[in-house]
């Protein structure tokens, strides 16, 4: 089909308008669609500055407020609730993807609560018995899912605490950075124990913040009891090392 003249050139001038306005266009939208970012600076420190303010190597609770019965140190277990515990799997998996029944008492749990004892310290967990046998202050008595933890299923710093007969060590909880319940067979990891689950105690360890406290307890039945924690960086170390020390008169 043939098209008439005056309709073919009008569409030939169409294109060619069309065509030459395409290039004027390009530059303007290439203007538009150009951003131009800030600069931005990242400011980084090395870990381990061995200064007492908060550095790279600082163990601080979770609340950002560094803290002399907080803990710290290889452990990971800081703050008034823990994120982290190596007891479940001895290694540094959240507790929420631990697939596990874990509780996990902080130090600054234990301050709060004012423990003198460990059967204290884990009398309100879920799934334990404490003083099952009375009141005796000699030993460390409790069960876990209905099974005894006295001779085989505590532990401190992963390690089992031997006890036999009559022969049971105390554990002293002013000592101790947390105090780990975790429920159910763990044969896997820890060897030969209590099904019902096992207690790991974390000793305090040294921190890269320098701090101090010293406390006096008074009570009843003439009794008296000082305590002590210092620590801090060791000096001329580059913050390679620190020191703790802890105890009780």
């Amino acid at each position: 089909m043939l098209l008439p003249r005056r309709r073919l050139a009008g569409l030939l001038l169409a294109s060619t308008v069309l065509s030459s306005a395409l290039p004027l266009a390009s530059p303007a939208l290439a203007q538009q669609a150009s951003v131009e970012l800030s600069e931005l600076s990242v400011e980084g420190s090395r870990s381990g500055t061995g200064r007492s303010g908060a550095g790279g190597n600082v163990a601080v609770s979770q609340d950002s407020a560094a803290t002399s019965g907080g803990g710290g140190g290889p452990s990971g277990v800081t703050g008034y609730t823990a994120r982290v515990s190596p007891t479940a799997t001895k290694t540094n998996t959240p507790l929420l993807e631990t697939p596990q029944s874990v509780t996990v008492l902080t130090r600054e749990a234990l301050n709060d609560r004012n423990v003198q004892t460990l059967n204290e310290a884990i009398g309100y967990v879920a799934g334990v018995s404490s003083n099952v046998f009375g009141f005796d202050p000699r030993f460390d008595s409790f069960y876990v899912r209905g099974f005894s933890l006295t001779y085989d299923g505590i532990f401190r710093d992963g390690l089992r605490q031997i006890a036999s007969g009559l022969t049971v060590p105390r554990i002293e909880p002013y000592g101790i950075e947390a105090a780990t319940i975790l429920r159910g067979p763990a044969s896997g990891l820890y060897g030969l124990g209590s099904p019902g689950g096992i207690l790991d105690v974390t000793t305090k360890r040294p921190v890269f913040t320098r701090f101090g406290e010293v406390q006096l307890q008074v009570g009843n039945f003439d009794r008296y009891q000082g305590n002590f924690d210092i620590g801090g960086p060791v000096e001329g170390t580059d913050g390679t090392l620190a020191y703790r020390i802890t105890g009780i008169k």
